[in-house]
């Protein structure tokens, strides 16, 4: 099934038709790679990796629709790889690299642009080695598929590379299946079993066990209500955001956070810089599953959108090479929005503790002018 997604992605490549995209991924996913067909137009000799064996499994206890499995695949099964001479320096857009940087030069005259890129967190920031892209790519990747209606085939979701040194918990073997947490109502709420369901269902038993059972899952309901918001505060404000306490510092906020200042830093003199963070198309979490041992995996998305408004006219924004191919220009003295999306998974405790994210997948998905 695996190998007929990337099938699937595959023809949107050739034919560069990013409208095919939508045949084999949904989510951030179609979002990542809609960008790529399009700036990359058709291809015709590309070619669909292999997909890694799986390590791990999450299938979720499901009795209708939507449905929807997770994969963690395993590194050490890899090829090495052979780079062609032509391969892009920029990291995968769905590795957790970063938004890419921009550039401005208020001196039209000198043509010598500020440069932030060097002070600006990459794919080698998360795991401090010399270099990031490739111990990236040795990472272990989680990858997310869901079916929204029995007649529409499985679609890539995400693809989440796991954070250095994470670990997933461990979950019922797949003829057993995972428990599903139903999280909110409406074409938004959790995969829960019965997609009419608007809360994981809760057997009616006076039996202490059950009460318990009932008081755990509405604590974890509790954790994951308003999830990416809180998260999203937290890349805004940092440890002044009333969220922060909630969840164990990661690498990720650490990068967006210095890859911020410093994009407002190399453009301040010509540029005023907006950062917003917010879930994905308003959607909280998306897909959510508790472990053998009880501890929640949770899904979900942000997106994350920088706009820079030059002081004047004279002002010119010279955008880095991802930002340039994806606007279509190689400067700009008018406004510069970029859009970015963060798939990311978190471990929600059982018992009390910091909610910890354990996988990124980011890139950036729009850049445009005016």
């Amino acid at each position: 099934m695996r190998a007929e997604v990337a099938d699937r992605l595959l023809e949107a490549r050739v034919a560069g038709d990013e409208e095919l995209v939508g045949a084999g991924a949904t989510g951030p996913a179609a979002l990542l790679e809609a960008l790529r067909v399009r700036v990359d137009g058709p291809v015709a000799d590309a070619t669909a990796a292999e997909p890694l064996p799986a390590a791990v499994l999450v299938a979720p206890q499901a009795a209708g629709w939507p449905r929807w499995f997770a994969t963690v695949t395993d590194p050490s099964t890899a090829p090495a790889p052979a780079a062609p001479a032509d391969l892009p320096t920029d990291p995968p857009t769905d590795l957790p690299s970063g938004a890419p940087s921009g550039q401005a030069s208020s001196d039209l005259a000198s043509g010598e642009p500020l440069d932030p890129a060097s002070a600006a967190p990459s794919a080698g920031d998360l795991d401090a080695t010399t270099d990031g892209t490739a111990a990236v790519a040795a990472l272990p990747v989680l990858e997310l598929y869901t079916s929204e209606d029995v007649r529409l085939p499985y679609r890539l979701w995400g693809r989440l590379t796991l954070l250095p040194g994470a670990e997933l918990p461990s979950f019922p073997a797949a003829e057993i299946g995972a428990l599903p947490l139903a999280v909110g109502e409406g074409p938004d709420a959790l995969p829960s079993g019965d997609p009419s369901a608007g809360a994981a269902p809760v057997e009616e038993d006076e039996d202490a066990e059950d009460d318990g059972a009932a008081e755990d899952e509405a604590e974890l309901l509790a954790a994951v209500t308003d999830l990416a918001s809180r998260y999203a505060s937290v890349l805004a404000d940092g440890d002044a955001s009333a969220a922060a306490a909630e969840f164990e510092p990661d690498p990720f906020v650490e990068a967006v956070r210095a890859r911020t200042v410093a994009e407002a830093t190399a453009v301040q003199g010509v540029a005023g810089t907006l950062v917003e963070h917010g879930p994905l198309d308003g959607v909280e979490v998306l897909y959510a599953a508790r472990s053998a041992g009880g501890d929640l995996l949770a899904v979900t998305a942000v997106e994350t959108t920088v706009t820079m408004t030059p002081r004047s006219t004279s002002g010119v924004l010279r955008p880095g090479p991802e930002v340039r191919a994806a606007a279509g220009v190689e400067e700009t003295d008018d406004v510069l929005t970029t859009r970015s999306v963060a798939a990311l998974a978190f471990v929600v405790p059982a018992e009390q503790g910091a909610i910890r994210l354990v996988a990124v997948g980011e890139g950036l998905v729009s850049a445009e002018t005016g």
